[in-house]
């Protein structure tokens, strides 16, 4: 869908009619920006799905000054437009993605190698340890952590991959001249010097509204290899992230929690559908492949690499480095002796092979 410049992306995201699906039917039916610009009322409303209304709405947005106007004042406050080119492979790739991206912060090629983490926004103290905890985990291993920038589980995966010095990355679900719930507004400014990338889809001025927030999902899962649940009713937002997930063929996973909390139930029926048992980042990095062919395969293996490359000369000292359970630590220690990355000496001790 590449051939729609920049100013017809921003006008059809400011009719507020034009969504993927329709951006996608508009750009089989008119192919480009000039020709969709010369469109007749009565041509724009024979598109499935827009209608007499909707086709007067991109009308008026396609002849008015309004993209110029958004453009520049998003420029003078410091966020970007992208269209799909610009953004993280995973997610131009992604069924239904965006038409365009406004960004603060940047996105950096580490973005590629990306995990979610969701959950409710009345998290209890178990659920907000194992978020920030396995957040931390992801980032110290390379992973970019995406979330929501909610209250509650959202807000301590995004603290989590902060406190590890890693990149993260928080989808609104308003436009960025606001932030919502407003006392993550610190948080978001963080993010954004230099820590990762807050995102949205809709327009700079757009209110949080609870429609949005379905939508905005997708955009949560279609950045990720993989997205986990942290404590979440069944029909909560988490749970929709986890569907757009699997419609996007990612993976899925759950922490579980206590039989008796309510909090628990989102997580054991994801589990009870077969979503990937989820105990700490390890279950997660073993999904995200590396980037770089001079690294193992995937962020589990290339977490105890790099230990062994940073002096780990057994396990056992791989294993606390990496952050690692033993066992896991002595089966990755085995792939990667078989697969070439490490040796052993004679005397058993680990060193790396390249």
């Amino acid at each position: 869908m590449g051939s729609f410049d920049l100013r017809t992306r921003i006008a059809l995201t400011l009719s507020r009619v034009a969504g993927s699906v329709i951006f996608g039917r508009l750009h089989e039916a008119f192919g480009g920006s000039k020709r969709l610009a010369g469109a007749t009322r009565r041509q724009l409303a024979g598109i499935r799905g827009l209608g007499p209304s909707g086709a007067a709405a991109i009308e008026r947005a396609l002849q008015s000054d309004a993209p110029e106007l958004e453009i520049n004042r998003c420029r003078t406050a410091g966020v970007s437009i992208l269209d799909p080119s610009g953004f993280p492979a995973a997610l131009a790739s992604a069924p239904d993605a965006p038409i365009a991206l406004y960004v603060r912060g940047a996105f950096e090629a580490a973005d590629a190698q990306a995990a979610a983490i969701v959950g409710t926004r009345h998290a209890s103290a178990y659920g907000r340890r194992m978020a920030r905890s396995i957040a931390s985990s992801l980032a110290r291993a390379g992973a970019t952590v995406v979330s929501g920038l909610a209250r509650g589980i959202d807000s301590e995966a995004h603290q989590g991959a902060l406190a590890a010095g890693g990149r993260t990355i928080a989808v609104l679900g308003c436009g960025l001249g606001s932030v919502y719930p407003p006392e993550n507004a610190r948080l978001a400014d963080r993010i954004a010097r230099g820590a990762g990338a807050v995102i949205s889809e809709l327009p700079f001025d757009e209110p949080a509204r609870p429609e949005h927030f379905p939508r905005r999902n997708r955009i949560i899962s279609g950045l990720a290899w993989a997205t986990v649940c942290v404590e979440a009713s069944p029909t909560s937002g988490a749970i929709n992230t986890c569907d757009w997930a699997l419609g996007q063929g990612r993976v899925v996973g759950a922490i579980p929690g206590p039989a008796d909390s309510a909090l628990s139930k989102g997580p054991h029926a994801l589990l009870r559908q077969g979503a990937m048992l989820v105990e700490d980042a390890a279950d997660i990095l073993e999904e995200i492949p590396t980037a770089d062919p001079g690294a193992p395969g995937d962020l589990l293996q290339r977490s105890l690499w790099d230990a062994v490359r940073r002096g780990a000369r057994t396990v056992d000292r791989a294993r606390a480095m990496a952050g690692l359970r033993a066992n896991v630590a002595a089966r990755v220690a085995e792939e990667l002796v078989r697969s070439g990355w490490i040796v052993r000496d004679g005397g058993g001790a680990l060193a790396p092979a390249r």
